[in-house]
């Protein structure tokens, strides 16, 4: 019989709180995070991949670690796992089964009402992630009326919870006029975002100091402290700009010499 790896979601948009159940690593120091769907746990990526080697070399997958049930390998396993999470109203679980029907992933069509649905039940039980998902959908259109206010309620309310991505598109959303123009506002959002780990926030704000805007004075110090605290955490784009206000900054000294 063929053994099949247990399901789970991984990626930089999960959302988790806390430290990772199996080696207890404080998750804002954990960059790879994975989502267990049998018992809808998030661990960190090596505490996974260090079981996945241990049930391998032992050829089969014993039960799941933290819940001690039969981990979910097919598809619809999983959405079963999923759907008792949800009945029991657990908010992770209508973020993941309500990311399942936008992307119309895990067996299931596409369904955008029902995946507003979801992420509206999951925000309003304190999933700031689902909360930035819905004001996504707001802000495009997309299965819900659009609506760019009810966004900006959306993302300020994950900005609330220190949602690293609801302080992003809550800055967006203040220096795009939503629901008044107020790019100093702006950066305060965009600089929690940055204190998070979360480079385009940092991008953000030396784009800003880099051209000035709305009372905020161009300054190229700024920008490129900005810039470069962006590139450290990954913006690829932000380095390129750094490098070129380095160049720009040595010439304008060569002229005066």
């Amino acid at each position: 019989m063929t053994q099949h790896a247990p399901l789970r979601i991984e990626g930089e948009s999960i959302q988790a709180d806390g430290c990772c159940p199996m080696c207890e690593k404080s998750f804002e120091k954990i960059e790879n995070k994975v989502a267990i769907l049998c018992c809808c746990t998030v661990i960190c990526e090596a505490c996974f991949r260090a079981f996945m080697k241990k049930s391998i070399d032992a050829e089969g997958f014993p039960p799941c670690p933290l819940c001690n049930k039969p981990f979910a390998d097919t598809d619809e396993k999983a959405r079963a796992a999923l759907e008792r999470h949800v009945e029991a109203d657990q908010p992770f679980a209508l973020e993941l089964l309500g990311g399942m029907y936008h992307q119309g992933t895990m067996g299931l069509g596409q369904d955008l009402r029902r995946a507003a649905r979801l992420y509206r039940r999951a925000a309003k039980l304190g999933r700031a992630r689902a909360a930035v998902r819905v004001g996504l959908m707001h802000l495009e259109g997309e299965g819900v009326r659009k609506d760019v206010t009810i966004a900006a309620r959306y993302f300020e309310r994950a900005a609330s919870a220190r949602d690293p991505f609801g302080l992003y598109f809550a800055g967006l959303a203040h220096s795009e006029g939503t629901p008044v123009r107020d790019v100093p506002r702006a950066i305060e959002f965009w600089a929690g975002a940055a204190d998070l780990g979360h480079g385009p926030s940092a991008a953000a704000i030396g784009v800003v100091y880099d051209r000035g805007d709305q009372g905020v004075e161009a300054n190229v110090a700024k920008a490129a402290t900005w810039y470069a605290r962006a590139g450290i955490l990954g913006d690829h784009a932000a380095q390129e700009r750094l490098v070129e206000l380095r160049a720009y900054v040595a010439t304008w000294k060569m002229s005066f010499l």
